[in-house]
């Protein structure tokens, strides 16, 4: 089944479902939301500005893209990007 751009949606996650750190949820999740149209835009990693932590840090990486990106593609990939590597540090 496509999502249809304008149709409404709603997602349901159910209580105990496991949550990112492998935990059963302790309620049920729903968001409503509305279908865009398809997005036919490749991100263009070559614009990003990468902003490297320190060696030795527990400091984040940084990447900012262009407008473009973060109104097409960019919101899949920072959300692919944001979440840290349990007890990792930058090194070289």
């Amino acid at each position: 089944m496509a999502i249809v751009a304008g149709q409404t949606y709603t997602l349901v996650i159910k209580e105990g479902w496991p949550d990112a750190q492998g935990q059963p949820m302790k309620a049920a999740f729903r968001k409503v939301f509305a279908g865009a149209p398809p997005d036919r835009i490749s991100p263009d990693p070559e614009s990003w500005i990468v902003k490297p932590p320190a060696a030795g840090t527990n400091e984040p990486l940084l990447i900012d893209w262009t407008w473009r990106e973060r109104k097409s593609g960019g919101y899949l990939t920072w959300m692919s990007l944001r979440r840290p590597i349990a007890g990792s540090k930058c090194g070289r």
